[in-house]
């Protein structure tokens, strides 16, 4: 027969594990309202604008600088325990295609402006050692980053980006920007 301390201490370990694990939810409700902001970028076309030394390389879409082949910033209401746990990488996430034998490191810097004229400085992020031609960032803003509020926010980026191969500089380190575009929030 199990004793009554075993059992006591089975609920206390459940109960502790239970409160533990309902932090997020706690902290920000069952939904996270935020911003995403997603980058593209390749890095051959970085590459092939620094050989070729020409200033006139575009893009298909003129807007935006060589090297940036999308971008764009939506609203997302996401989970709170994937924003609680996303803190550990800074909210920021990259995937690749391709495989690239230079080394790229990218610090991103961002200013917004909220719909309450609130200005917020966000930067440097810092991704290093990436290896791929084809190269996706994306970054959450939530509530400990920027007030979530409904209007539209003015962002502004700049990407200072270095591409090494075999420990030597072939591109940058450079400045690419300041991008601006804006997306509105409606909660």
């Amino acid at each position: 027969m199990v004793s009554k301390k075993t059992i006591g201490g089975i609920i206390a370990v459940v109960a502790i594990i239970s409160v533990i694990a309902l932090i997020p939810v706690f902290m920000y409700g069952i939904g996270v309202d935020s911003i995403q902001v997603s980058m593209g970028m390749s890095s051959t076309d970085l590459y092939s604008s620094s050989i070729s030394d020409s200033d006139d390389s575009y893009n298909l879409d003129q807007s935006l600088p060589t090297g940036v082949t999308t971008l764009q910033a939506e609203q997302q209401r996401i989970d709170p325990y994937s924003y609680f746990f996303g803190k550990f990488n800074g909210h920021v996430s990259t995937s690749g295609s391709g495989v690239y034998s230079a080394y790229i490191d990218l610090k991103i810097y961002l200013n917004i402006t909220t719909p309450s004229s609130q200005t917020i400085q966000l930067g440097p992020i810092t991704l290093e050692d990436l290896k791929s031609a084809g190269l996706n960032v994306n970054m959450i803003l939530g509530p400990d980053e920027i007030s979530i509020e409904e209007g539209t926010y003015y962002i502004s980026l700049l990407i200072e980006i270095e591409i090494t191969f075999n420990d030597v500089p072939v591109y940058g380190p450079t400045e690419i920007g300041p991008i601006e575009f804006n997306v509105t929030l409606s909660l």
